[in-house]
């Protein structure tokens, strides 16, 4: 059950995603007074506030409500075209070096809204062949990229900033060899996404569906928000029909084990975003798991930015169910942490023991466990538990 916010919220991005043929006064009638700025705040956590931009002259707005929403797009907008032309550019000084590549997520996302100009940009990743991976590497550093290390390291690809905005050179995606392998024999395939005068390099349709469902996956530990959500939905509006569904792509989501994630997320397309009722290859899915997932990416924000305290505790012991996931979460969230360890190369390998003792010192110092307890939260653990186990994952 949403929230009268968040029926408000769904609506608006609906109506704009249909270019607001669908508007009605009557969709937006909690907007008024102070509302209208918790609705704001909701957008910009979200990190959807741009995909408004069609109909946020139509809603009913105060002045200085209207004037800091238009701001904050137009700054988000043109935020955007600045990373469009960033991996403009960089696709061009690797193929002028006579190496292949591609934009992952980023425009390859946008490339299915009616507008991708509205869709929010976060950085620009690139991906390359892994036998290309260190000439290309030395290609952008010579063209004055500058290479980041710490808390950006990441055994799928190595970070880089120009201009202010973070790079990820891909050599790698998926967490099965097979699906990388499929990703670079696919990379002279590409097709070209054009956009501002700009033409893309892009993954074709097959590849880039898969990408968006695994991104998805990957942030299930708290992490996914309504962006990744209208990145698959409006994929499957503009490519995944049934043909395409059951010619082409069901067997390669059941061999990643994501069908069940695939449907739930489409059942809610269907639901709230307009998705056509001649979509059917979703309808064995489970309403009320569709529901709970709506609900809980609703709870996230863009990248996990509504968690707070031990909220963060309960997504991700709710996600992590084994030995091997900790110990990476461990790793990865002591290094970001951890300074001295992003300064010193040879202490890296300790930021898992790094962590633990944060989390004790958090014990003793927030009294966590006793929050923890008190607001029930094993219980919410359990219930996402049960959400994850519904969705094979």
């Amino acid at each position: 059950m949403l929230t009268n916010l968040q029926s408000t919220i769904v609506n608006i991005i609906n109506t704009s995603l249909q270019n607001g043929c669908n508007f009605t006064k009557e969709d937006f009638s909690l907007i008024n007074g102070e509302s209208e700025f918790e609705i704001f705040e909701e957008f910009k956590q979200q990190a959807v506030l741009t995909l408004t931009t069609p109909i946020y002259h139509l809603l009913p707005l105060s002045n200085s409500c209207k004037t800091k929403w238009e701001d904050f797009a137009l700054k988000t907008i043109a935020s955007g075209m600045k990373i469009q032309k960033l991996e403009d550019y960089t696709c061009k000084v690797l193929k002028q070096n006579n190496i292949d590549c591609v934009v992952l997520k980023g425009s390859a996302s946008a490339s299915y809204y009616p507008s991708g100009i509205y869709r929010t940009f976060g950085d620009v990743d690139v991906l390359v062949n892994p036998k290309d991976f260190e000439i290309a590497a030395s290609v952008l550093e010579n063209n004055d990229f500058t290479r980041l290390t710490g808390n950006y390291d990441d055994p799928r690809n190595t970070s880089f900033s120009k201009n202010g905005i973070v790079v990820e050179l891909h050599h790698s995606f998926f967490d099965k060899d097979w699906l990388d392998n499929m990703l670079f024999d696919s990379i002279s395939k590409s097709k070209t996404y054009s956009i501002n005068g700009l033409s893309l390099p892009i993954l074709p349709d097959f590849e880039n569906g898969i990408i968006l469902l695994d991104h998805a996956k990957q942030h299930l530990d708290g992490d996914l928000g309504m962006r990744q959500l209208i990145d698959w939905i409006e994929f499957v509006r503009s490519v995944c029909n049934n043909d395409f569904w059951n010619n082409e792509f069901s067997n390669i989501v059941e061999k990643s084990g994501l069908t069940k994630l695939a449907k739930a997320l489409t059942m809610i397309g269907k639901k709230y975003f307009s998705l056509p009722s001649n979509i059917t290859w979703c309808d064995d899915c489970s309403q009320e798991t569709a529901d709970e997932l709506f609900v809980f990416i609703l709870s996230n924000g863009n990248f996990g930015n509504k968690h707070k305290g031990d909220q963060r505790v309960v997504s991700v012991a709710s996600y992590k169910n084994d030995f091997i996931s900790w110990l990476k979460y461990l790793q990865n969230t002591g290094l970001s942490h951890w300074k001295l360890a992003q300064k010193v190369k040879i202490l890296r390998p300790f930021a898992w023991i790094y962590q633990i003792f944060r989390y004790i010192n958090r014990i003793f110092k927030d009294n966590v466990l006793k929050h923890f307890f008190i607001n029930k939260q094993w219980k919410e653990i359990s219930k996402r538990k049960k959400l994850f186990k519904n969705l094979d994952l």
